[in-house]
């Protein structure tokens, strides 16, 4: 499914998909290699959870930019398992990724006793959806920014709504944080 969307955003944008390699159950992952030996790519998406992505990150060529979604990220800042991810850039929301800034000070001790994951993205996501509803509601028509825990979050004058995520990478020291929106 993520695959899909991706290829097709990206095709719509003038891009172009050479090859789409699907690992699944009982793929010998020397194949995998010896497949991206002979077409090499310009860049790897790992359309994947951080579990499989951690046994196949092993078989890719290193110096080929991979990326991920936020679903190749559980939440911890540095786990020694994500060793096998270093490099991997992806996005994610800013609230995951830096929970601690002082940004989101007044959202911190709602969230305390979440599990990290996917129940505070879902945190994030409720937070910012009242704040649209709010906008909204004061300034129907209007276009405006909210700095949200879920990103940027663009309002355009006819409603549509856009968002701008952070960039991050796995590195042996943990997760970095290369933009923040």
């Amino acid at each position: 499914l993520m695959a899909d969307a991706f290829r097709n955003a990206w095709e719509a944008e003038g891009g172009q998909v050479v090859q789409q390699i699907d690992v699944v159950e009982g793929t010998s992952l020397d194949g995998l290699k010896s497949t991206l030996a002979t077409y090499p790519a310009d860049f790897i998406l790992l359309a994947t959870n951080g579990e499989e992505a951690r046994h196949i990150r092993p078989n890719l060529d290193i110096a080929t930019p991979t990326f991920g979604f936020s679903h190749i990220y559980d939440g911890l800042a540095y786990d020694p398992a994500n060793a096998a991810l270093s490099a991997v850039q992806f996005v994610d929301l800013p609230w995951v990724l830096k929970p601690d800034s002082p940004a989101f000070a007044g959202y911190q001790k709602a969230a305390a006793e979440l599990p990290r994951g996917e129940m505070q993205r879902w945190f994030a996501l409720g937070a910012d959806a009242y704040r649209i509803l709010q906008v909204l509601a004061r300034q129907p028509l209007q276009g405006t920014v909210i700095n949200g825990l879920t990103g940027k979050i663009h309002i355009s004058p006819t409603g549509e709504i856009t968002r701008e995520l952070a960039l991050a990478r796995f590195s042996p020291a943990g997760i970095l944080v290369d933009h923040l929106p």
